[in-house]
């Protein structure tokens, strides 16, 4: 039966000789197959949903000159639930598998990102044949343990905390209980607290299945669904986005924890990236000492560093918030606590980068977004993660687009972080 399968593999990588397996064995062959195949029912059953063509993104306000080419519409991935029949997951990718024999899979590409002929650096448990592809970590497709159900929540992406929070964890699970899987445990990987403490407060009573990094686990009825999200790696940044209708059913399953918190106004609240673990600069305000020193003092904004927060504290500081400053990253996800109408203020590299991407988000939650581009600063990092420069003037002229009142005079910055 295994042998009409080879109908599915419609193109063939280039030719490179493949490693051995640990332990000198021949490397296991694989076989792709995607939503969009005529695909037998007895290895995989999906059910293809309703999908607009296309995801439209409010425009942003800008503020101060720049490089950026913004793309206010993007196409819409296909919504869709599968279920594999004895299934397999891979730990360390989430990727999943149907065995066809001792040597051999059906590797199921959930979405255009994690097609193997783009042989993509994020999946390197691969190697490209002159005829197939194959799947070198290991020595045989035999599961290291087998649980009986389970709906795949984690992604390649799944420690992000914006892709596990808007664009891929969280609703994948919100599609596969609408789906009729609400029942079904989740299998995730390793995660911050955070993440862990987002999915026992929606899902208090929900079964957690963590698959660790070296493991390939069997499952008996493995449930894969797709929201219209896309997440490339590299190459087509203009395109990524994730499903609007995700963020409305992730801010309704949310408002009656956040809501007693929308009628206060606190503070103006600022998102460092001061302490984020990682390269030292990238991504990051290179005067962002100042500018904290400047607002606190200017506007009285109280400074956050997300990441050292509980979820409770994080609900708490942004449902409340008059006004949120955020440079673009995973904190961008905490608008999803915020009332409407909080008026929000983001800034980043003035090329290279996409930051319309977040006003899928706000635009759902009618929250009006401005972006204030700055002007990189070398770091030896690439394109997308370069540090930058915030003008003060410009961040002024934002600041004024979302009503704030200044506490005192302006406090010019040092001349160093000036330039």
């Amino acid at each position: 039966m295994w042998a009409s399968l080879r109908a599915f593999l419609t193109r063939r990588a280039e030719a490179k000789p493949p490693r051995p397996s640990p332990g000198g064995q021949a490397p296991l062959r694989v076989s792709q197959v995607t939503p969009d195949d005529k695909i037998p029912r007895r290895v995989l059953k999906v059910r293809k949903l309703r999908t607009p063509s296309a995801i439209s993104i409010p425009p942003l306000t800008m503020f101060g000159p720049h490089e950026l080419a913004p793309q206010y519409e993007r196409p819409a991935p296909m919504r869709y639930v599968a279920r594999i029949d004895d299934g397999l997951v891979w730990g360390r990718t989430f990727l999943p598998f149907k065995v066809a024999s001792k040597e051999s899979a059906i590797y199921f590409r959930q979405g255009a990102e994690a097609d193997l002929y783009f042989k993509n650096h994020h999946l390197p448990e691969f190697e490209f044949g002159p005829e197939h592809v194959y799947f070198t970590p290991r020595r045989s497709f035999s599961p290291t343990r087998s649980v009986s159900q389970g709906v795949l929540a984690a992604t390649r992406y799944g420690f992000n905390y914006f892709h596990w929070m808007i664009a891929e964890g969280l609703p994948r699970i919100l599609l596969a209980d609408a789906a009729g899987y609400a029942g079904y445990p989740l299998i995730v990987g390793e995660m911050p607290r955070q993440h862990l403490e987002i999915v026992e407060l929606l899902w208090p009573k929900r079964k957690i299945e963590p698959v660790a990094a070296h493991e390939l686990v069997r499952v008996g009825r493995l449930v894969i669904a797709h929201p219209a999200t896309y997440s490339p790696n590299d190459g087509d940044p203009y395109n990524a986005v994730y499903d609007p209708d995700s963020v409305d059913a992730l801010r309704a399953r949310l408002a009656p924890i956040c809501a007693p918190y929308w009628s206060e106004r606190s503070a103006p609240l600022l998102v460092s990236r001061s302490r984020v673990a990682g390269p030292t600069g990238e991504r990051r305000a290179v005067n962002g000492a100042e500018l904290e020193g400047y607002l606190s003092a200017r506007y009285g904004c109280r400074v956050i560093h997300p990441q050292e927060m509980s979820l409770e504290e994080q609900i708490e500081a942004f449902a409340s918030a008059s006004l949120v400053i955020c440079p673009s990253g995973a904190a961008v996800s905490n608008l999803i606590f915020c009332r409407k109408g909080a008026p929000t203020i983001l800034f980043g590299q003035d090329r290279s980068v996409y930051p319309e991407y977040f006003g899928i988000l706000a635009g759902r939650l009618e929250i009006p977004l401005a972006y204030l581009p700055s002007p990189p600063r070398d770091g030896g990092f690439p394109p997308y993660h370069v540090p930058y420069e915030v003008d003060l003037d410009r961040l002024e002229e934002a600041m004024a687009w979302a009503g704030a009142t200044p506490q005192g005079k302006a406090i010019a910055l040092s001349p160093a972080a000036a330039g």
